[in-house]
C-alpha cells in the first residue's frame, strides 16, 4: 500500500463532503446563516481534512519505518 492510496482511502468521505460543501453548501449556508458562518464551516472542514491527512501520513511513516 502506498501513501497516496492510504490517504485517499481513509479520508475519501471527508474530502467528498468538503467538495460538496464548496460546490453547493457554501452559497446556501451563506444565504441562510450569513457569510461568516459559511466561512467558519468551510475552514473547519478544511482543517479536519488536513488533520486527517497529517495523522494518516504519521501512521503510515510509523508502520513503514525500518526497525
Amino acid at each position: 500500500m502506498n501513501a497516496i492510496t492510504h490517504i485517499r482511502d481513509s479520508n475519501e468521505m471527508l474530502l467528498v463532503l468538503l467538495g460538496a460543501f464548496a460546490l453547493f453548501g457554501h452559497d446556501w449556508l451563506a444565504a441562510t446563516a450569513g457569510k461568516t458562518v459559511a466561512a467558519v464551516v468551510g475552514i473547519a472542514l478544511i482543517v479536519l481534512a488536513g488533520i486527517g491527512i497529517r495523522d494518516d501520513i504519521q501512521d503510515l511513516l510509523a508502520t513503514e519505518a525500518p526497525a
